[in-house]
């Protein structure tokens, strides 16, 4: 199971009281059957200024251990009627088979977006998405390795615009020295392109002496109250192909603050967060490696942020016959006050996952947060071979995160709408501007990446309210 590829109503009717679980009713709004398509739901965004307007993008996700290029993607979807009904976005550069790994809409100008594709580079539309240019003067992009994995603009100004570009899929565990680009800017709407990694961890690192540690930023989150300041959540990996001594690979959880739109020198932190450790088993074992990522969001409340990270980490083994075993790290939910630079562990509630591919895993999912509430947040929870009962689906929080409540009873999400399966990993969520409705990206039945007609993008109260 390749879970490691996951390396994408008012506050009183989201949440109930921390002694009862959440109840609120999912129900869909897109499904793979209805759009045609075969690819995985990935990011889910909001228009900033209009709670009936949502996007949602598909995305074959990056697997470093692929040796085939991935398939197709099935493009980028709009909605301007609250979910009703829906427009795959494909014109000019935005091809409908690029995999999306990432886009931002401007809260400046919500006709202005920024896209983030693994083969295309990074896309812009001004129009709201009408037509499409490619904008990659400077990144090398495209490039037969390289994608654009991350994206976020400016709040107050849609001209800045920040990447991330990586070396993301196939990087080869028996070959791991991958040379990441890494981070870049654009002051002039993308039109230009300068990089900027000073401060940041390595990006490359040879595998002469049997070990590799190279990261690249894999989320970024631009704050509304502090529209200078960057943060970038890092994958990290690790490789050790060590036979005698320090034979464990070591992957440190990692997040970097920008202070100057991006210029000058970047800053760790990191602060409470662990390393992801895998060690030797002693059985045959060739390489070891530990992979850590960050996934990002931010609220702003009184003037002050506050930013939730989820954690999604794996390690394992390749064997002398070329076999790798992979276990599930992931560490949970962690929280960064205002003013603080010590992160603190918010997974109270949540299932821990201890099986053939876990090891003592949170499988969390990347954050939601009501606007204007740095209390009231959602996450989706991934599942595993050996399936906790009730485990998955949507979690909820009134508390920061202590505790969280499962989304059940009348949930919407128990059973698939038209297959009847059992288990539901809600991969990326986003509150509306207005509070009063999420989205979700939803995948059926187990593994995360495995497809079907029930997937896609799930509503609550549903489209028709």
């Amino acid at each position: 199971m390749r879970m490691i590829n996951f390396l994408f109503v008012g506050v009183a009717v989201l949440c109930a009281t921390a002694a009862s679980a959440a109840r609120y009713s999912w129900a869909p709004a897109l499904t793979s059957g209805e759009a045609g398509g075969d690819a995985p739901w990935g990011r889910v965004h909001f228009d900033p200024n209009n709670s009936n307007v949502m996007w949602a993008a598909t995305t074959q996700v990056p697997d470093p251990f692929a040796t085939e290029p991935l398939p197709d993607g099935n493009g980028l979807w709009k909605s301007t009627d609250g979910g009703r009904s829906w427009s795959q976005m494909a014109s000019g550069a935005l091809d409908p088979t690029l995999n999306i790994l990432d886009f931002s809409i401007s809260k400046s100008n919500s006709d202005v977006v920024y896209v983030a594709t693994l083969e295309g580079g990074v896309l812009k539309t001004i129009n709201g998405g009408s037509t499409w240019t490619a904008i990659n003067q400077g990144l090398g992009l495209p490039h037969a390795k390289n994608g654009a994995g991350a994206v976020v603009v400016d709040p107050t100004n849609s001209d800045n615009v920040y990447v991330s570009v990586g070396q993301l899929n196939g990087i080869q565990i028996l070959s791991p020295s991958p040379d990441h680009p890494g981070f870049f800017y654009s002051h002039d709407g993308g039109a230009t392109w300068i990089a900027n990694n000073s401060g940041l961890p390595n990006r490359s690192d040879a595998f002469l002496d049997l070990v590799s540690n190279t990261s690249v930023p894999v989320s970024l989150v631009i704050p509304d109250d502090q529209p200078e300041t960057i943060y970038a959540g890092i994958l990290t990996a690790e490789a050790n192909g060590k036979v005698f001594l320090g034979k464990k690979a070591i992957a440190d959880t990692q997040v970097f603050r920008n202070t100057t739109s991006g210029t000058g020198t970047w800053s760790p932190i990191s602060d409470g967060l662990k390393s992801v450790v895998t060690n030797d088993s002693g059985i045959g074992s060739l390489l070891r490696f530990s992979v850590t990522g960050v996934i990002l969001s931010s609220v702003t409340v009184s003037g002050r942020h506050v930013l939730y990270m989820s954690n999604l980490a794996a390690g394992g083994e390749v064997d002398l016959g070329g076999e790798d075993a992979t276990k599930l790290k992931s560490q949970g939910i962690w929280l960064l006050a205002p003013g603080s630079t010590t992160w603190l562990e918010r997974n109270t509630g949540l299932p821990v996952v201890n099986d053939a591919e876990n090891d003592n895993a949170i499988n969390s999912c990347p954050v939601g947060t009501v606007p204007g509430d740095p209390y009231t947040a959602l996450t989706g929870v991934l599942d595993s071979d050996g399936t906790l009962a009730g485990s998955t689906k949507i979690w909820a929080t009134a508390t920061a995160g202590d505790p969280w409540m499962m989304n059940w009873g009348d949930s919407g999400l128990d059973n698939s709408p038209t297959l009847g399966l059992p288990y539901c990993n809600a991969i990326f969520i986003e509150v509306a501007p207005n509070g009063r409705r999420a989205i979700a990206s939803v995948a059926w039945d187990g593994e995360g990446s495995s497809l079907n007609d029930d997937d896609g993008v799930y509503m609550v109260p549903p489209p028709s309210q």
